[in-house]
């Protein structure tokens, strides 16, 4: 059992203690300095009121019309609070001029691995024009059948992931438009922070289902130079600040996944655990990045037990060990040729060796290569490619949703694959005149669609 202290709650005349975990606090110092876990974040006063130890029998009448007293309350003491766990100062990102050295440490890291190009840019650009002519959606598809490190995916997974996909696209919409949509799909919202500020906070909403007894988290995606800002800084870390694993994940998607659950930690492990709610952490890109990571944080820092992880367009965010130990709670959706799902430093090695084998092939025979033999170029590169401890992957069991290369989009069959980050179309960047379109919301929606229709055999 938690040893626990109390803390006030100092809003109005009246004080309201409430039972705070002591294993949320660090051992030294005043519970209300900063950084010391989640708590010493909300500044000087807690704002949080008194969670009840359990809900009385009543407790689902009393979310019937939206939110109790008691959750709106809650999260209404989420909302006032002093700014959550500061992603900028866990970086050392307290300015301007902080982050873009950050971010040149980072470039320069990348480069250091990658080495100098093989080649010049007057060779390199034919190679890279000659790879793109090349790519065929029916050889690419043939490329896709033929893996033999997968399986087909079942009903039941493809409805798992068309079911709360709608939450992940939700992410994106204004206050207003989120409201209504969440109503349409029957989930009440606790509260929407729309703000990302790069190196600091991440936008999401909170949103729970009474009758199936889930309570979501959807992060946003990248949809502002803040954004691209976080992608961007993903040197790998160290998961774990408890040391509970040797995880190593994209740092600045680390920090967005610890700053939400320095945030919203209590209240999912306290208020909804003990009343047997699953907790779904979705989202797409970006926020599908940090929220897998989210779900990982939830599970082995915080010990909860019911959660899971979905995330659409997952970029490589783990190392392969952690990838692929998280396969029993965590799903990521990667789609046709999306270049999301693929970018990752080792990729960046392996499409430089895809290069200098094309332009070898282009100095040594037709200047026009065919599909086939890029394809074999590309799996050579796959092949020869020596594995880095640094190395990071797309999180959990991978669903990959393709289609079969027809030529008119309507006369498509989608269907999908299950493996995890491992698997061969995930280990290389092919130049599809798709691969920025199929990382879309829309793409993903659509295609999810119709593979759940394939899978369901209509």
């Amino acid at each position: 059992m938690f040893r626990s202290v109390l803390v006030p709650r100092l809003k109005s005349a009246s004080r309201i203690a409430m039972v705070v975990p002591v294993s949320y606090l660090s051992t030294k110092g005043s519970v209300t300095e900063p950084e010391r876990g989640w708590l010493g974040s909300w500044g000087k006063s807690a704002s949080l009121p008194k969670m009840p130890d359990a809900l009385s029998a009543d407790w689902k009448n009393k979310f019937d019309l939206g939110g109790s007293e008691v959750m709106a309350e809650a999260m209404a003491g989420i909302k006032r609070s002093v700014e959550p766990y500061s992603i900028k100062e866990k970086l050392g990102l307290s300015s301007s001029a902080a982050l873009a050295m950050r971010l040149q440490q980072t470039m320069e890291q990348v480069m250091d691995r990658l080495g100098e190009p093989s080649l010049p840019a007057d060779r390199a650009f034919p190679a890279f024009r000659a790879l793109a002519q090349a790519y065929d959606t029916k050889i690419f598809a043939k490329a896709v059948g033929q893996m033999t490190d997968t399986r087909p995916v079942t009903v039941r997974e493809m409805e798992d992931v068309e079911r709360y996909f709608p939450l992940a696209h939700a992410a994106y919409l204004p206050q207003g438009d989120l409201e209504v949509k969440l109503k349409e799909l029957g989930w009440h919202m606790l509260y929407h922070d729309s703000v990302t500020k790069a190196g600091e906070r991440t936008a999401h909403f909170v949103a729970y289902d009474i009758g199936s007894k889930k309570v979501v988290v959807a992060v946003t995606g990248t949809s502002d130079l803040n954004d691209v800002i976080t992608d961007c800084v993903c040197t790998p870390v160290a998961l774990s600040r408890s040391g509970k694993s040797q995880a190593l994940a994209h740092e600045a998607m680390t920090v967005a996944a610890y700053g939400l659950m320095d945030r919203l930690g209590y209240v999912l492990k306290e208020l909804f655990e003990p009343q047997d709610f699953e907790v779904l952490v979705v989202g797409h890109s970006l926020g599908a990045g940090t929220a897998t990571l989210l779900a990982m944080l939830l599970r082995h820092e915080l010990g909860m037990r019911m959660v899971r992880g979905i995330g659409y367009a997952t970029p490589p965010v783990v190392d392969k060990k952690t990838a692929v130990g998280s396969a029993d709670f965590i799903t990521s959706v990667a789609h046709q040729n999306d270049v999301i799902t693929v970018s990752s430093v080792a990729n960046l090695e392996r499409f430089g060796t895809v290069i200098a084998g094309v332009d070898t092939a282009l100095n040594t025979g037709d200047q026009l290569l065919s599909s086939e033999e890029c394809n074999e170029i590309l799996v050579n590169a796959i092949s020869v490619h020596k594995d880095n401890a640094e190395d990071m992957y797309v999180p959990g069991k991978v669903v990959y949703v393709s289609h079969d290369g027809a030529d008119q989009e309507e006369g498509r069959v989608y269907s999908g694959l299950v493996k995890d980050g491992t698997m061969g179309v995930l280990n290389t960047i092919r130049l599809s005149p798709t691969m920025l379109a199929d990382h879309s919301c829309e793409h993903y929606g659509k295609a999810i669609q119709r593979a759940c229709e394939t899978a369901r055999g209509k």
